[in-house]
């Protein structure tokens, strides 16, 4: 988003991934996660008030997103210290205490907790039910130098977003994706 208010030509074409809503067996991809040494005394966002929490970028949909679980949890941004830290150097921010929480990503959250660096607090999803969490985009370069590339890797794609949806929702070739 920062790219197109720049002046970029981009395109958002689809979406990559969707924030379902909580049910057994299917976990989203983006949660709110606490350091572990603070895990007793931080067991909701709402417990952030105060504190420093890592954020991929300002200005990003990851920004909308915290903003959207604060919200749900009484809070605002103002309610809370934002550090720009990304995700692969999250890890590194929270084991070193220079961030309290991190609004991290799969399978960064679960890299997290298996070190004891970090656990999970609140599943974004809970906060923004069938809202898309990552888009795909195009460059307008692509889109008109390449329109036959472009309409084939989008109908590749959508069969393999199908693909996907069918494994985890309704249990056909489950054990194919898990193995891809």
């Amino acid at each position: 988003f920062n790219a197109v208010a720049g002046g970029t030509d981009l395109k958002i074409v689809s979406d990559v991934s969707i924030l379902r809503p909580p049910a057994p067996g299917i976990k989203n991809s983006l949660w709110v996660v606490v350091r572990k040494d603070l895990a007793d005394q931080v067991k909701s966002v709402a417990d952030l008030k105060g504190r420093k929490i890592a954020l991929t970028a300002l200005g990003s949909t990851a920004q909308f997103q915290l903003e959207k679980v604060l919200q749900y949890h009484g809070l605002s941004m103002s309610d809370v210290q934002i550090e720009a830290v990304q995700f692969p150097d999250q890890p590194a921010a929270l084991a070193n205490r220079a961030v309290d929480a991190a609004l991290a990503l799969e399978p960064l959250v679960t890299q997290l907790q298996a070190r004891n660096v970090a656990v999970p607090i609140f599943e974004v999803a809970i906060a923004m039910p069938n809202h898309p969490a990552q888009w795909l985009f195009y460059s307008g370069d692509f889109i008109k130098n390449q329109p036959d590339v472009a309409q084939r890797f989008m109908l590749v794609y959508v069969k393999s977003l199908r693909y996907m949806e069918d494994a985890w929702r309704k249990g056909i070739n489950r054990d194919d994706v898990v193995q891809l």
